[in-house]
C-alpha cells in the first residue's frame, strides 16, 4: 500500500480468509491488499446506508486502543438467503477491510462475527447516532490523510558503456525508441501553467524545464521526472539539478538501448532511490514494440543475469 504505489484492484479481488470463529451460515473475506491505494470509505460507505461504532480496547485489548467500526449493506449475498456486507475496522495497528455474507439479521451478530475476525471478539462497542452527520465527514478525512494517489517515478535513459552516475545523468539526446517507450507511459505536457499534479516541478517560471510526463490512472497521477528532459548546464559535470528531483524519487524507471551494458543499481549514491524497473527493447524488428524488463530494490547485487 500507500506510497507506493500502485493501482485499485477490481471488487472481485479478493482472498478467502480462514474460518475460524465463522459459522457455517456466513462467509468473511479479507480483501486483497490491492484496493487499499483508494478511498474505501467514500466509495462504498458515503451515500449509502451505513453504521458506525465506537469503543475503546480493555483488559487484554488494552493495547489497541480506539477502535472505529463502519459496516455498509451491498445487497444480495451469495444465495438468496444472505445479505453481502462490508465493514472497515480502525485501529492504531491499521484498517482492516471485510466482505461479509451473512444470513444473520441482528446488528449486533454482524459486529461481533466481524470483531471476532479480526481478534477483537470481546471489545464492546457503542453505535454512533446516524443524526451526528459530522462523523462520516470525519473519517473521509482521516481516510484521505492515509491514502496516496499522487506519485513521483523518475526516468533515466542509459547507452553504450555508460556505467558511471554522471555520465547518465548528463544524458541530453536519446533516440526514437526511448521517445515510444515514454508514449506508452504517459503523455507529454507542457509545463508552463500546467495545472494539475506538479510533482515538484516549476510550472510559472520553466526552470525545471519546457515539458514532462505525466499520466492518470483511475484516481491516481504519476508526475515522471525524465533526467535527459530537465535542463541540463555544462558546467556542473554532477548535474545536481538533475539529481535534485530524480535523486529524491523512491522508484527509478531505467531504459537501456540495445547497446547498454546491464544496469548496476549501487552506482546511484542517493539514499532516497529504493526500487530500479529496468526496460529494453526486445526486438526491434517487431511490428509491435516488445520490452523485457526486470525490477530490483537498491543493493540487492551487482548487475545479476537478467538486469538489463
Amino acid at each position: 500500500g500507500g506510497g507506493g504505489g500502485g493501482g485499485g484492484g477490481g471488487d472481485d479481488d479478493e482472498v478467502a480468509a480462514d474460518g475460524d470463529g465463522v459459522g457455517a451460515a456466513q462467509q468473511l473475506i479479507i480483501e486483497d491488499m490491492v484496493e487499499y491505494d483508494f478511498l474505501y470509505y467514500r466509495k462504498y460507505f458515503v451515500g449509502t446506508e451505513h453504521d458506525n461504532y465506537v469503543g475503546m480496547g480493555e483488559g487484554d485489548l488494552d493495547n489497541v486502543g480506539a477502535v472505529v467500526l463502519s459496516i455498509a449493506t451491498e445487497g444480495m449475498g451469495l444465495d438468496a438467503t444472505t445479505r453481502a456486507y462490508k465493514a472497515i475496522v480502525r485501529t492504531k495497528r491499521g484498517d482492516e477491510r471485510i466482505a461479509l455474507n451473512s444470513k444473520k439479521s441482528s446488528r449486533a451478530e454482524r459486529v461481533r462475527d466481524v470483531l471476532a475476525k479480526c481478534g477483537y471478539g470481546d471489545l464492546k462497542l457503542t453505535k454512533v447516532p446516524p443524526s451526528i452527520k459530522s462523523f462520516s465527514e470525519k473519517l473521509l478525512e482521516y481516510e484521505k490523510k492515509f491514502v496516496v494517489t499522487r506519485y513521483k517515478f523518475g526516468v533515466l535513459y542509459v547507452h553504450g558503456a555508460q556505467r558511471d552516475e554522471d555520465e547518465i545523468y548528463a544524458n541530453v539526446d536519446t533516440s526514437a525508441e526511448f521517445d515510444a517507450f515514454l508514449a506508452l507511459l504517459g503523455d507529454k505536457v507542457e509545463l508552463m501553467g500546467w495545472s494539475k499534479y506538479t510533482g515538484g516541478l516549476d510550472v510559472k517560471r520553466g526552470s525545471t524545464g519546457t515539458h514532462s510526463l505525466y499520466a492518470s490512472y483511475r484516481q491516481f497521477e504519476i508526475m515522471f521526472h525524465v533526467a535527459p528532459w530537465l535542463p541540463y548546464f555544462p558546467d556542473d559535470h554532477q548535474q545536481v539539478e538533475r539529481k535534485r528531483h530524480l535523486g529524491n524519487d523512491v522508484v527509478l524507471l531505467v531504459y537501456l538501448e540495445r547497446d547498454a551494458a546491464n544496469f548496476d543499481p549501487s552506482i546511484l549514491r542517493s539514499h532516497f532511490n529504493h526500487s530500479f524497473v529496468c526496460v529494453r527493447r526486445a526486438d526491434a524488428r517487431a511490428v509491435s514494440a516488445a520490452y523485457a524488463a526486470a525490477a530490483r530494490a537498491h543493493r540487492e547485487g551487482r548487475a545479476a543475469g537478467g538486469y538489463g
